[in-house]
């Protein structure tokens, strides 16, 4: 199993465990627009990584673990998905750190599609993940 697995499958746990995202779908990821009625949604993926060599057997593997939640709403869906945020956050970060893994949030970014009672919105933490490895066993 890689690192990336290892934190993505912790992150899923939290998610999966905590009573606020019950109502939601696990997605493995999303590209298309999701048919409103699977909404609300998340899904967790590590889409960025950068390898540093720390000196002649060390690597330095930093990565970016996102946690994207969509769902539908009305004027107040940022409201909502602020919510939604502190709630990922509250679920995935002591799943990680409670693992042993160095994990920091990022940052939080939003998005948002449609007008009034038809908008659907996005927000996506990001959760900086650090890991050192040998360069004889990478994973």
């Amino acid at each position: 199993m890689t690192w990336r697995k290892a934190f993505r499958d912790f992150a899923k746990t939290g998610m999966r465990t905590d009573p606020y995202f019950s109502a939601f779908t696990e997605l493995p990821s999303w590209a298309q627009d999701i048919d409103a009625g699977t909404l609300p949604v998340w899904s967790v993926m590590t889409p960025r990584e950068q390898i540093d060599s720390q000196n002649k057997d060390e690597l330095r593997r930093t990565f970016d673990l996102t946690v994207t939640m969509a769902r539908a709403g009305g004027d107040d869906v940022d409201d909502i998905l602020d919510a939604d945020a502190l709630a990922a956050e509250a679920a995935v970060m002591p799943t990680l750190k409670s693992a042993g893994l160095y994990a920091e949030m990022a940052g939080v970014a939003t998005r948002m599609a449609g007008e009034g009672a038809r908008r659907l919105g996005e927000i996506e933490l990001t959760i900086t993940c650090i890991v050192e490895t040998t360069k004889a066993t990478p994973a």
